[in-house]
C-alpha cells in the first residue's frame, strides 16, 4: 500500500522483553490520513498507529509533516517500510491527505 499520510508524532523504542529476553527495537508513529470525521460522536482528524523500523526514524526530517510513505497491513496492524518527507505541516504546500500517489497492494 502507497499512500500521502500526515505524520504527527514519532517515538523510538529499544527494551528487552521480559518473558524473552529478546531486544525489542523500532519505531511507533502516530499519522492521519487526512480524513476529517464530522458527525455526533466525534469530529477532527482520524488518528491511526504505525510501526516502522528504527532505521527509518532518521527519514523523518519533519514532524509534523506529510510523507509518502510505503506500508503493510498485517492483522489489521500498519508497518511502514519506506517513508518520504514531501512537505512540514501548516506550509503553503499541504496536500489534502487521503488521496493516494500510486496506490497498490
Amino acid at each position: 500500500m502507497q499512500g500521502r499520510v500526515l505524520i504527527l508524532h514519532a517515538r523510538r523504542y529499544d527494551f528487552k522483553d521480559k518473558e524473552t529476553g529478546k531486544d525489542i527495537v523500532g519505531c511507533k508513529v502516530v499519522y492521519s490520513d487526512g480524513q476529517l470525521v464530522v458527525s455526533d460522536e466525534e469530529s477532527g482528524l482520524q488518528l491511526q498507529d504505525a510501526k516502522m523500523n528504527v532505521k527509518l526514524y532518521n527519514y523523518l526530517d519533519i514532524v509534523p509533516g506529510w510523507y509518502d510513505v510505503q506500508a503493510t497491513v498485517n492483522k489489521g496492524k500498519v508497518e511502514f517500510s519506506g517513508v518520504k518527507f514531501v512537505a512540514p505541516f501548516g506550509s503553503s504546500s499541504d496536500v489534502p491527505a487521503g488521496e493516494l500517489v500510486g496506490a497498490t497492494n
